[in-house]
């Protein structure tokens, strides 16, 4: 249930009224990803974004009532939200610089004050059109909301304290580094989304030249994909099999794959990995929220129950990763019996408590059987298996699955035949699915790129053109009304990546006359080297009107060798010849899937 929200109005206003300019291209303000609508426009005055008050409150979740009476001979706004039985409420004195915060306890009917602290409201409330603004990041802050700003886009992304906050990626940098344009200078900076109560943005300085980034991880992957047939590759997947397979390593083989991950040191690597399989599986716990309360109404009410069937489901993901020994693999493969050699302790822990894996010793009569029946059933049957032969000494493997429905599904009364040129020039007549609304675009001479978002935090970004420059301008994206031409399509693909792998910087892990896995490993026999051997990632993604559907498996796999606002125009945008396409959690930024649709198959 919602609290009410009382704005209490002095009689005789202290604060000025005033008309204040709107920034040039405006501010556009997020809430968990949907766009905040104000009857009145948002402002920047000393490099903060003002609001109306009643609008954010109600977004941040509460009921607003207003009342017109002096209090104490000032004006004051107070706020109540209640959230998995925590009350927050909040006293602004406006026209004042510091707000009061209140953490209350339910009990019943009882109520027990935790907490009250007084927070700086770091800029004055405004009058505009007779609405109170107020600055958004404090306030949005005071509620536990986390709140970013994009200086390329002009939009300031608050996540509410009810959703998943954001996590590191698995690279050091992150994929998308809003910055002011070169020499221009920014009205408002965002800071870091801390969350810290009272932290104050300061404005960005001007930029006059941009230093060249090193490219990221998924960019020099894309850099090796195929040309001749459409592929799909996660380098989500790729990450965390690297990742768990740095634990097992040391010297040059540990520092070559830290190096290509983007990290300082192990450490680091597994709090990573660990954050952002917490947050996954924080998006498959609102489903099995959405299940129970489902489960519970059907029990009590089955006519409302029907309508409830066939409501929205945030993303079906899971992120699943386990290693394999096998215990035969010595003596089948070198005649050498080593009973007592098995995975290290403490790599079997790392991987349970830091990856949420498992960890199972396996034959030769059932290896290939058990690898491939944890494959097929962590990816829904999408990836049926990943290996032919039981000889491989470890395999370290990781699978995501996803399955997501379109925040603005395609009309399926929509779809239509149309042309699709693919690289080779020739044409086929294919489905098309069409739709038009408001998403985040960008084009210019190199690439023009379309958001098409799913509901509950997981977006794809079609790019048409240059994909290379796919992460330098993807912070460019700004809103527009956009009609969209996509065909449906269909993609399974299976990559060998150690070249890729070795021209990431990763070498000595492959070297099969070098011991670098002891780590992972106890009581191998003498002479015997551990090295990788394979590595290999199978995918699968089917797109249609509804959603996608998408799955990736990667194997990473050891063997020994010896010696060893106002009507606007509406922009076309038809991926009718080869684009690219980006799975993007948008919360962190992760790409989780990416790839190219070049061929009609």
């Amino acid at each position: 249930m919602k609290k009410f929200i009382s704005l209490l109005l002095a009689a005789a206003m202290s604060l000025s009224v005033f008309t204040a300019a709107v920034a040039d291209d405006g501010v556009t303000v997020t809430l968990d990803g949907k766009k905040i609508e104000f009857d009145t426009e948002p402002i920047i005055e000393n490099d903060r974004v003002l609001v109306p008050m009643r609008a954010v409150f109600e977004a941040l979740g509460a009921d607003v009532t207003w009342y017109d009476q002096t209090w104490w001979g000032a004006q004051m706004a107070s706020a109540d939200i209640t959230k998995d039985k925590i009350s927050t409420c909040v006293d602004i004195e406006i026209g004042a610089d510091e707000m009061k915060k209140q953490i209350t306890k339910l009990h019943g009917d009882a109520i027990e004050v935790l907490s009250e602290e007084k927070i700086p409201l770091d800029a004055p409330a405004k009058i505009v059109n007779d609405r109170t603004l107020v600055p958004l990041r404090a306030v949005s802050e005071a509620f536990g909301s986390t709140v970013e700003w994009d200086n390329n886009t002009r939009t300031v992304t608050i996540t509410s304290a009810a959703e998943p906050t954001a996590t590191p990626k698995m690279t050091a940098a992150p994929e998308i580094t809003p910055t002011a344009k070169p020499t221009e200078k920014s009205h408002i900076s965002g800071g870091s989304s801390s969350g810290s109560k009272g932290s104050k943005a300061t404005a960005e300085p001007t930029v006059t030249k941009q230093p060249a980034k090193a490219p990221s991880f998924a960019q020099k992957l894309t850099a090796h994909m195929p040309t001749d047939k459409n592929y799909m590759v996660s380098p989500l997947s790729l990450k965390m099999a690297l990742a768990m397979t740095a634990n097992g390593a040391d010297g040059a083989a540990k520092q070559e794959i830290l190096g290509a991950l983007g990290v300082s040191d192990i450490e680091e690597c597994n709090e990573l990995a660990q954050g952002f399989i917490t947050h996954l599986n924080s998006i498959k716990d609102k489903n099995k929220e959405i299940e129970a309360q489902n489960e519970k109404i059907e029990n009590e009410n089955p006519d409302e129950a029907q309508w409830r069937t066939n409501q929205r489901r945030y993303p079906e993901v899971e992120i699943a990763n386990s290693i394999w020994y096998n215990t035969e693999y010595y003596e089948k493969k070198f005649g050498v019996k080593a009973p007592d050699a098995a995975f290290s302790p403490d790599f079997e822990t790392i991987i349970q408590e830091k990856f949420d894996g498992v960890s199972r010793n396996v034959n030769y009569e059932n290896a290939a059987d058990a690898v491939n029946g944890w494959v097929s059933k962590k990816t829904r049957g999408k990836i049926s298996g990943i290996i032919d032969d039981p000889e491989f000494l470890t395999a370290l493997i990781n699978a995501i699955y996803m399955k997501a429905q379109w925040a603005d599904q395609f009309p399926k009364n929509a779809t239509e035949k149309d042309t699709f040129t693919d690289r080779n020039g020739e044409k086929h007549e294919i489905d098309f699915m069409n739709n038009t609304y408001h998403m985040g675009y960008y084009s210019d001479s190199d690439i023009t790129m379309a958001c098409l978002p799913y509901y509950g935090g997981i977006s794809m970004i079609v790019t048409l053109g240059d994909n290379t420059k796919f992460e330098e301008k993807r912070g460019g994206m700004t809103e527009k009304l956009v009609h969209v031409s996509l065909p449906k399509f269909k993609i399974e693909n299976t990559i060998e990546l150690i070249d890729t792998l070795k021209d990431m910087g990763i070498k000595t892990a492959f070297d099969m006359n070098t011991n670098c896995f002891d780590k992972m490993l106890v009581n191998e026999p003498d002479g015997i080297n551990t090295f990788i051997e394979k590595v290999i990632q199978k995918t699968y993604i089917n797109t249609d009107e509804d959603g996608t559907e998408a799955a990736a498996v990667t194997g990473m796999f050891s063997g020994g060798g010896s010696s060893m606002a106002t009507p606007e125009p509406v922009i076309e945008f038809k991926a009718d010849k080869p684009f690219s396409f980006y799975i993007c959690d948008d919360t962190t930024g992760e790409i989780l899937f990416m790839g190219e649709y070049a061929f009609v198959e």
